[in-house]
């Protein structure tokens, strides 16, 4: 595993403690849940779920691709080093506020913006599939936050979306092997 690969899931692990620290934070200034509470939280479970999920399908595909590193040309190495890590930023942001649903979904959206820069400066195979995808994405959060569309059903599109990516991107398949 190369410097790459390591920093990638150092930031998946960072985002998942981002999570983490949302939902303590939450827990420590509402002591008692309950059933109650927990459907009241529904929409904020579920962009929490949606954020955790995909960040795991972006640290399995960018394992992959930084393990590639050392054919990639150093220019493009140390530019795809700075949007992932500044999208990955982005996205810790987003996690630590994930309760606060139009906060999180603005960091969120601007993660998405500078991984759409990414794809800009590579001619891949995938890039209007991801282009598109991350339109998808930025569009529903926008309804989201404008108040056009229930929070409950565009977590519900998110996660169709998601699917839908996640089988289109082949990212099963680039799982890394076990060995």
């Amino acid at each position: 595993m190369n410097f790459y690969q390591r920093a990638n899931l150092s930031m998946g692990l960072a985002v998942i403690l981002g999570l983490q620290l949302a939902i303590t934070t939450w827990l420590n200034t509402h002591p008692e849940v309950n059933l109650k509470s927990l459907i009241e939280l529904w929409d904020e479970t579920v962009w929490i779920a949606f954020q955790f999920i995909f960040r795991l399908k972006i640290t399995i595909e960018d394992h992959q691709h930084f393990a590639a590193s050392g054919e990639l040309k150093e220019k493009w190495i140390f530019v795809d080093f700075l949007c992932f890590s500044i999208s990955s930023f982005l996205l810790v942001i987003a996690a630590v506020f994930s309760f606060r649903y139009s906060v999180s979904s603005a960091f969120f959206i601007a993660a998405l913006a500078v991984a759409t820069l990414w794809l800009f400066v590579h001619n891949t195979k995938r890039r209007w599939q991801w282009f598109g995808f991350n339109l998808v994405y930025v569009g529903l959060l926008g309804l989201a936050i404008s108040g056009k569309m229930e929070i409950w059903a565009v977590n519900l599109a998110l996660f169709v979306v998601l699917v839908f990516d996640f089988l289109l991107s082949k990212t099963a398949q680039q799982m890394p092997s076990r060995s």
